[in-house]
């Protein structure tokens, strides 16, 4: 997930709502990998999953125009 924030960006934002094509069984294991250096200095977390959907949310601020970049490993 790339994510490149605006001009002023908010703390404790959803950067994204993940779909996933096909629903999982039961609910899924989420590990979220910061994957450049921007990412690796904000607080994130999985929020609200579900067999097909996943919340990744910020609880830090996020410097304004800055690229921010994770990797994702979804498992049953």
């Amino acid at each position: 997930l790339s994510v490149t924030t605006g001009t002023s960006p908010n703390s404790g934002s959803i950067i994204s709502t993940v779909t996933c094509a096909n629903a999982f069984a039961s609910t899924t294991y989420i590990v979220a990998y910061p994957n450049n250096t921007n990412s690796r200095s904000v607080s994130s977390y999985i929020n609200n999953k579900t067999t097909t959907t996943f919340e990744f949310k910020l609880g830090g601020v996020l410097t304004a125009s800055t690229v921010y970049i994770w990797d994702f490993i979804v498992v049953q």
